[in-house]
């Protein structure tokens, strides 16, 4: 007989779940006296207990050895991506050296959606318009060769292909046996968002006079507080990663 599957008690998602936890946590220890104050269940132990269950979801929300694949494997793509994207700048050069012998542009040689696609790290889109950059270089060879085109870049483009649909397909992979830890352990994350809805109750109780400490207690405010970090951080990685052009 299959086991039920235990659906979720919270709408946010899961890793932003435990960063509210977080949050919460800095704001009862601070609060402490306050919430041992209104009962015995927060006092010192119970604040450890919320801890601890913020800890445990948090290590199954971010399994370290799957995380760390996953970052490995994108990482690896992404170092791929730029690689193209460097060679793509070379395949252009020997095209426009060619002149008539090319009779077509880089952008209708497949060159420039290939690199737009690789800066949004796009692998999927890169890979597409990689395998139409190779069919042109085939066709052009000859003439590419005669401007200085070495084989070897024609022959790391036609493997950059394979390569990067092998980790486009293991960065799934990696990310789907993650998700699938988690969603394995419902029943945990339920047990701490049930503490977090509770501890907001108890929060908004005690300080319903104090409106920065309400805002700290009320689980809306937190995930758009969790929703702003988030893009600010995306921003910064974005910039980061993306190469020059």
């Amino acid at each position: 007989m299959t086991a039920k599957m235990i659906q979720k008690r919270f709408s946010c998602k899961n890793e932003e779940l435990t960063v509210i936890g977080g949050y919460l946590l800095t704001s009862i220890k601070r609060d402490s006296s306050s919430f041992a104050a209104f009962s015995p269940v927060y006092g010192e132990e119970g604040i450890k207990a919320f801890e601890q269950k913020v800890k445990e979801a948090d290590a199954l929300v971010n399994p370290k050895s799957e995380t760390n694949e996953l970052r490995r494997v994108t990482e690896m793509l992404y170092a791929e991506l730029d690689t193209v994207i460097e060679k793509a700048r070379r395949i252009e050069g020997y095209i426009m050296m060619c002149k008539e012998a090319v009779p077509v542009s880089a952008k209708y040689f497949g060159l420039t959606a290939l690199k737009q696609r690789a800066r949004v790290r796009d692998a999927e889109g890169a890979l597409d318009n990689l395998k139409f950059v190779n069919a042109n270089i085939a066709k052009y060879r000859d003439a590419l060769k005669e401007k200085g085109m070495p084989e070897e870049l024609a022959a790391y483009l036609a493997d950059a292909a394979a390569t990067i649909s092998h980790l486009n397909h293991r960065q799934y992979e990696a990310s789907a046996e993650r998700k699938a830890i988690v969603n394995n352990n419902t029943a945990i994350l339920n047990e701490l968002y049930d503490s977090v809805s509770e501890i907001c109750c108890i929060g908004k109780i005690l300080f319903m006079d104090n409106k920065a400490k309400m805002k700290e207690y009320t689980f809306n405010n937190l995930k758009k507080h969790v929703h702003i970090v988030k893009k600010i951080e995306n921003t910064d990685e974005n910039n980061s990663q993306q190469p020059a052009e």
